[in-house]
């Protein structure tokens, strides 16, 4: 599968569009009905080191966060308050932050199909994700 090289791995339950302080799509060409139906994903994602990848991806994501109001916009919370069962129609009074831009910029160039960029929807499998502890797992090396 072809993705211009940027994949994301796992969903939250609710779309983009509940999870983002309104306010951070005043920055970028979004349809917001298109983030009402994309489900957002976790931040967790791999990026492949090519140029058309940082002019895609990348440049966009460093702008937003050298903007405090774009990143960060004034009042947001990370808990969302969902008023119905339906997490994807409306705003959840919440902001995800590095996520929200991570999934604004995906959704946005991918034209609002997941199937672009979600890593389950891959038929090769090039990495593997554990969220709690095994028996056995490498620590974590670091350069000093």
């Amino acid at each position: 599968m072809e993705t211009d090289g940027y994949v994301l791995f796992t969903g939250t339950g609710h779309s983009v569009f509940a999870a983002t302080n309104p306010r951070m799509l005043e920055y970028f060409n979004v349809n917001p009905e298109g983030l009402q139906k994309v489900e957002c994903l976790e931040s967790v994602s791999l990026l492949y080191n090519t140029e058309s990848a940082f002019w895609r991806f990348l440049y966009w994501l460093y702008l937003c966060s050298l903007d405090p109001d774009c990143i960060a916009p004034t009042h947001s919370k990370l808990a969302c308050r969902f008023q119905s069962e339906n997490r994807f129609a409306s705003y959840a009074n919440c902001h995800r932050f590095d996520q929200s831009i991570l999934n604004i910029i995906a959704a946005s160039y991918y034209n609002y199909n997941m199937e672009s960029y979600l890593y389950s929807n891959m038929h090769e499998r090039v990495a593997g994700i554990r969220r709690h502890h095994s028996q056995g797992a490498d620590k974590v090396k670091s350069c000093r």
